[in-house]
C-alpha cells in the first residue's frame, strides 16, 4: 500500500475527531483503517498519536477486553 499524505498534528486531530464523532467508539486498528482509507496518515504511529490526544483530553480511551485493545471515543461513550 502506498503511504498516504502525512498530516500535521492539527489536521490529524480534526480527522480523528471527525471520524469518532461520526462513527462512535472505535479501536486503534479501526481508526487507522479509516484514516488510511482517506489517503492520509497520522504524524506519529496511530497508537502514539491517539495516546497524545487522550493525554491532552481531546479524546477518551480505555483498554477493552471485548475489543482486545484500546477503544477510543469523543465525549461520553
Amino acid at each position: 500500500m502506498v503511504p498516504g499524505k502525512k498530516l500535521e498534528d492539527g489536521e490529524a486531530e480534526e480527522v480523528v475527531i471527525e471520524i469518532l464523532r461520526k462513527e462512535g467508539p472505535l479501536t486503534t486498528v479501526q481508526i487507522e483503517e479509516r484514516v488510511q482509507k482517506r489517503g492520509e496518515e497520522c504524524p506519529d504511529s496511530v497508537v502514539l498519536f491517539l495516546s497524545k490526544l487522550r493525554l491532552k483530553g481531546i479524546i477518551k480511551g480505555e483498554v477493552s477486553r471485548e475489543h482486545r485493545g484500546w477503544l477510543w471515543w469523543v465525549g461520553d461513550k
